[in-house]
């Protein structure tokens, strides 16, 4: 019986416990359903924007500065620290920038591709604020500046109220002011100080001006955020805080950066941050481009063959790619030893020529010279050989000769740095011998050599030595690429001719190269070096360019973007808490 007693007992306690663990858990998890839930009147929320809009702002100076109040924000934001301007433009600039966020298309669109806001194409590419206008029937704005550019040119014409103040401290305390009570559905505040400061003294993160104007935006930035919990219908309101900067600011490391692409130049490195109480955290980082390598196909040079089975690539048109007296020139190609080989002396790998005793015959060949350099000779016994070596083992040289008669020079280039100089005199080198890579049927050609060749260019302009070192890195050559894309006489990549028995030129102008004898081609895939390798466009979408925030605030409203619209956005995901669980 006391046994009996003593085992009612346990199970009775072991009752009353598991009873008050589930009255506990029901405490946890209140019954959030009102009983009255089907006629209860609920106050329809209203979606509202503020948008920061800063010029100057580094992504990378936000990291390395570290402020509290963005270090706080964002814990409930989408955001990037590598935030990107615009891979079209040739010159990225703060007008650039600002275009792009108001209207959500590139330069090409809005008509904007240097420092004047007044060339804005609004008729063709109109602003966000216009789209919103136009399809949200309640929908209104206001929006406060100290740049007159931008209050005549993005804010007037589409903005329902807007100011020109005297400072960015004005601006803000007149945005303070107007958060505590307006019915604005979208208030702009752009702000201009952080690159005043840069341009007077620098944009680096360790320059103490610098340092503080982001330490001041941080806390203009806190004290508009803070404001709009104090407005009386906050519970009833869906607030978006858009922070971003319209450009960064150019810095020294720029110049021994190993990041080559866009994203390596601190002017693009913006910032975003997409923040609301309702999300979680959410960091958007830059894809790792010093590691993306150089891959193609290219022509394998091997003329160990006898000389009429000569591998090469010719333009039969014997009359095109001469150089007169009169003819500025820009000639580029990659090339790549199989083997650091000196045996291959004298070796032609570009040549438009009769042959090295060609007596007073005119003509030009780059060739592999001695000791491992570059070679040119050109009309008689003229000849310019390179200052440096080609000594640091197999790998892709970039290789540009530029004919330059207004300096009347003749120039080589190795990866984009002058290697050799010397007088140019006006000569014509002109005859009709056909342009041939690799080795031509005459008689002195008879060196062995393996090398590889491949995005051959040919300009009409001669570059200047600054563009040289910029542009002859270019792994494709295209006009959003390169300024001087329609400079091209004639463009052989290579990459994708494998297996044909012509040489495609891409411009079509001076015409595909007739492949001769046993070709054979080689797959690479390389360390790039110097070599900027092929990115297309989504490489520079994996992070939020300022294109982005248009499309960001309309989806905020619920409005679908028109195809017809043209928009170059790219819609972000929005990290909600209640996803996470």
């Amino acid at each position: 019986m006391i046994i009996a007693n003593k085992y009612f007992i346990k199970c009775f306690l072991l009752g009353v416990a598991l009873s008050l663990g589930l009255i506990s858990c029901n405490e946890d998890f209140k019954n959030i359903l009102k009983e009255d839930y089907g006629t209860t009147n609920v106050n329809q929320t209203k979606s509202k924007v503020l948008l920061v809009v800063v010029d100057g702002v580094r992504g990378q100076a936000i990291t390395d500065i570290d402020t509290l109040n963005l270090r706080f924000i964002a814990r409930n934001s989408l955001y990037s620290h590598n935030s990107f301007g615009d891979n079209k433009v040739e010159e990225y600039t703060r007008e650039v920038g600002l275009a792009n966020i108001m209207t959500g298309v590139k330069f090409d669109k809005h008509g904007i591709d240097g420092n004047k806001l007044e060339a804005i194409k609004l008729d063709k590419a109109p602003t966000f604020i216009n789209r919103l206008k136009s399809n949200i029937a309640d929908f209104t704005s206001e929006a406060y500046t100290s740049s007159e550019d931008v209050q005549n040119f993005l804010f007037k014409q589409d903005v329902k109220e807007s100011k020109l103040l005297n400072s960015d401290t004005e601006v803000v305390n007149q945005v303070v002011e107007a958060l505590k009570k307006t019915n604005s559905s979208l208030v702009v505040a752009h702000l201009k100080n952080p690159n005043t400061v840069g341009k007077q003294s620098s944009f680096e993160s360790n320059n103490p001006s610098y340092v503080k104007s982001i330490v001041d935006l941080d806390k203009q930035i806190k004290a508009m955020i803070d404001v709009l919990s104090t407005r009386p219908d906050y519970n009833n309101e869906k607030w978006l805080v858009v922070l971003t900067s319209s450009i960064g600011g150019g810095i020294a490391n720029d110049l021994t950066s190993d990041d080559k692409t866009a994203f390596g130049d601190s002017k693009q490195n913006t910032f975003t941050y997409f923040y609301s109480p309702q999300f979680g955290r959410r960091f958007i980082v830059k894809p790792n481009t010093n590691n993306i390598p150089f891959q193609g196909t290219a022509m394998r040079v091997n003329n160990r063959d006898e000389q009429r089975n000569a591998t090469s690539a010719r333009l039969l048109d014997e009359t095109k790619l001469n150089i007169t007296e009169k003819d500025n020139v820009t000639i580029t190609f990659f090339y790549k030893q199989t083997s650091l080989n000196w045996w291959f002396w004298w070796t032609p790998m570009i040549q438009k020529w009769r042959g090295w005793n060609n007596g007073s015959v005119a003509g030009y060949i780059i060739y592999n010279a001695y000791d491992g350099k570059i070679g040119i000779d050109w009309f008689k016994d003229k000849r310019m050989v390179s200052a440096n070596t080609i000594s640091d083992g197999p790998r892709w040289y970039a290789i540009t000769i530029v004919f330059d008669r207004t300096a009347k020079k003749i120039r080589m280039f190795i990866d984009g740095k002058l290697s050799a100089e010397q007088d140019l005199e006006p000569v014509n080198l002109s005859n009709i011998e056909p342009f041939v890579i690799g080795r031509s049927m005459s008689a002195h050609d008879n060196n062995d050599s393996d090398i590889l060749l491949c995005n051959l260019q040919f300009y009409n302009v001669a570059m200047p030595n600054e563009d040289v070192e910029k542009y002859a890195k270019l792994a494709v050559v295209d006009e959003e690429s390169s300024p001087y894309y329609e400079n091209l006489v004639g463009y052989w990549p290579f990459y994708g001719d494998e297996g044909k028995s012509e040489v495609e030129d891409v411009t079509g102008r001076a015409g595909n190269l007739t492949l001769f004898n046993k070709i054979e081609w080689y797959n690479f895939s390389d360390p790039a070096g110097y070599v900027l390798p092929t990115f297309n466009e989504d490489t520079y979408r994996i992070v939020p360019n300022t294109v982005d925030i248009s499309m960001a605030i309309m989806q905020w409203y619920g409005l679908i973007p028109n195809s017809s619209w043209g928009l170059e956005s790219k819609a972000w995901s929005f990290p909600y808490k209640v996803f996470e669980f």
